[in-house]
């Protein structure tokens, strides 16, 4: 979903960009008398590139609006590090072509070699692509999806998108959010790319769908449960047989106790999928909500060997899964640490070891765990949480009250970090603390039994 589904061709424009552009001058070379652009291109050919650049300065005057001849130049000019001059070179081209995919990239390219401001020369050259290149947005996203190829040249991209709420057509509007969404993925900035998506909802009329569905995994990853089930209902009225959706609705409603709901969804879930692996991974996952933990194992098992989708890693953890159900630790942690081999970045794998270790009473460890699972999910709010309770059972109240307000400065109104951040300070004898924190957090949820029953025993004494 939400799939970048141009990166193949742009990629492929990308790859063959210089045979074309060599294509090209063969061309232009077959129709051009100047027998001094020839030597040049010769010259650039057999990579002598001081040569080239020799012939293609004494014909410089007479060419300075032809295009094959002004690429060959920036070229050579890049081939010798003259970057400035390069700079000025592609400008021209941009003048005379706005929204050349290959010219724009080659100047993102140079600005990473030069020690000025990239930032205020990437707003420059912005501005100089929507002045002469009013009607063609597209172009602006080809250059960032190119970039967002290039991982040292990632951080170019929001100023280059920066206007894309403008953006005449749809189709680049949403292109342009996937690919800046894409971005916060990769940096943690699980709050921006909220934002991003929230815009997308108000610009993206044709791909609601695509949005609240990416919308739902960022509020998954903050540890936002509730947001996370609205998100996929609303994906689910764009249309009901998503299959994906389906099944995470069905898992949300078990865990929130809405057995019913639950298997309402994960029928319907199970009605559209036919594949193999896939259909036996999801089977297994609706016979575990249903406490069929045998029969879902031998599912899972089954799943590895029709593993056509790289679920095996996804497998092994919920067949650890199921062995925590059944209270068998040790069996769980060998599969958790079997699909840590295959990917040892999925963030969840992380937290059920954590678990494991919390329910065997290895506090320490556990935390370790949850702590190495927030360096790839730092806004997971249920890790956190998890993390700051055992540091309160381990009697470390500094580092609780560190993890506690290090989190509320990202999510200032959750009401789990403030209620178990005052805990701490009962524990630490800060009465004034302990009813502060109470206050605000009954100012938020006035139904907060347990902030109600802290606050009014200090009211009592």
């Amino acid at each position: 979903m939400f799939a970048l589904k141009s990166v193949n061709n742009l990629m492929l424009l990308r790859l063959n960009a210089k045979n074309l552009l060599k294509n090209r001058f063969f061309c232009s070379i077959q129709q051009d008398q100047n027998q001094i652009f020839t030597t040049a291109y010769c010259h650039f050919r057999q990579e002598n590139y001081s040569k080239a650049l020799e012939k293609l300065n004494q014909i410089q005057q007479t060419n300075s609006s032809n295009l094959d001849y002004l690429k060959l130049l920036a070229k050579a000019q890049i081939q010798q590090s003259q970057y400035e001059e390069s700079l000025k070179t592609l400008e021209k081209i941009i003048e005379i072509l706005p929204g050349d995919i290959e010219t724009n990239v080659l100047m993102m390219e140079i600005l990473e070699q030069l020690n000025d401001d990239v930032e205020t020369q990437i707003d420059q050259i912005q501005d100089r692509i929507i002045q002469h290149n009013k009607e063609d947005e597209g172009q602006q996203v080809a250059v960032a999806l190119m970039s967002l190829m290039e991982e040292d040249q990632i951080s170019l991209i929001p100023n280059l998108l920066s206007n894309a709420s403008t953006f005449q057509f749809e189709a680049n509007r949403f292109l342009a959010y996937t690919i800046l969404k894409d971005i916060f993925i990769r940096t943690n900035q699980i709050d921006n790319g909220i934002k991003i998506l929230e815009e997308a909802l108000q610009n993206c009329p044709s791909h609601l769908k695509d949005v609240y569905f990416e919308l739902a995994r960022f509020y998954r990853l903050q540890g936002d449960q509730q947001k996370e089930l609205e998100a996929l209902e609303n994906c689910l009225a764009q249309n009901e047989n998503q299959f994906d959706v389906l099944v995470e609705l069905g898992y949300i409603y078990f865990t929130k106790g809405n057995v019913e709901k639950s298997q309402e969804y994960l029928k319907k879930a199970e009605q559209l999928e036919n594949s193999h692996c896939k259909k036996f991974f999801y089977e297994a996952k609706i016979l575990q909500v249903q406490n069929k933990l045998e029969e879902s194992q031998k599912l899972l098992q089954k799943c590895l060997e029709f593993d056509e989708n790289n679920l095996t890693p996804l497998v092994y953890n919920q067949i650890g899964v199921i062995h925590l159900q059944k209270g068998e630790i040790a069996k769980a942690q060998e599969m958790f640490f079997k699909a840590l081999e295959i990917n040892n970045e999925e963030a969840q794998v992380y937290f059920n070891i954590a678990l494991s270790y919390n329910l065997t009473n290895n506090l320490q460890q556990a935390i370790d765990y949850y702590e190495k699972g927030l360096v790839l999910q730092p806004n997971n709010n249920s890790a956190i949480l998890q993390k700051g309770i055992l540091q309160i059972k381990q009697k470390n109240y500094k580092e609780a009250i560190d993890t506690f307000n290090d989190a509320l400065k990202q999510t200032p109104e959750n009401t789990d970090f403030l209620y178990h951040l005052a805990r701490v300070y009962k524990l630490t004898y800060d009465k004034s603390k302990v009813m502060e924190l109470c206050k605000k957090v009954l100012s938020i949820n006035p139904n907060h039994k347990e902030a109600n029953e802290l606050l009014n025993s200090y009211k009592n004494n």
